[in-house]
């Protein structure tokens, strides 16, 4: 698969090279189609709206206090949900069945 090449701006302090180094690279050599982009590009096609809750999309997200979280938090990490916490199997986060479920069911 070939991606296009885009210009990278901005800056990082130097204790954060290493993540901007995988940065750099998820966008050389995965195309940077992320789930935020995904959602960003359903945004722009008026499929889905920043303010509009979660649960609009994904009913099961409900759960645990997240009833009326607005798809924006979850784009710009303000939901509190950046991982799973609970402990899985290794390999875990490649079962989509279960990560969704287990995400849906957090507090954030």
């Amino acid at each position: 698969m070939t991606y296009t090449a885009i210009d990278i701006h901005g800056h990082c302090d130097e204790r954060f090279a290493a993540v901007r180094t995988e940065f750099e690279r998820n966008f050389a050599e995965r195309g940077a189609i992320d789930t935020a982009i995904a959602v960003l590009r359903f945004v722009d096609e008026g499929k889905v709206t920043l303010d509009e809750p979660v649960a609009t999309y994904w009913p099961e997200f409900a759960q645990a206090g997240k009833a009326e979280m607005p798809v924006r938090y979850r784009l710009t990490h303000q939901a509190g949900l950046v991982a799973v916490r609970k402990t899985l199997l290794a390999g875990s986060f490649l079962d989509w069945e279960l990560m969704t479920s287990e995400l849906a069911a957090q507090e954030p």
